[in-house]
């Protein structure tokens, strides 16, 4: 039974993400939106941090490694959401070796500094 399950779960992270950053450029906050169960984006956010810092740990298949590299996710949650804890965790990951910076490698003193 061959899976990644933390591969896809970060990239429908990364998906949502780009979502709410949509829809707030469109006067609508789904950031902070909450369903009548409890559910959000942030509640998504925390259960996977700790597998973005350390993907070894994920408890579930997952056949090939996943990198461990800065999201873009957790990095405009950090500041949609008001969570320093997004942005020291965010620091704790190596920079990508891509041209694509996100909102804390450019912000000054932010992550690359």
């Amino acid at each position: 039974r061959r899976t990644s399950s933390l591969g896809y779960s970060l990239m429908n992270m990364e998906g949502f993400a780009e979502i709410c950053e949509i829809a707030h450029h469109w006067g609508q906050d789904l950031w902070n939106f909450v369903t009548p169960e409890g559910r959000s984006v942030e509640l998504g956010l925390d259960y996977l941090l700790p597998y973005v810092v350390n993907p070894d740990t994920w408890p579930k298949p997952q056949i090939r490694p996943v990198p461990a590299q800065r999201r873009l996710a957790w990095q405009v949650a950090a500041v949609r959401l008001d969570r320093p804890d997004f942005i020291e965790a965010m620091r704790h990951l190596p920079v990508p070796e891509s041209n694509l910076l996100g909102p804390l490698e450019l912000m000054p003193g932010g992550l690359l500094q």
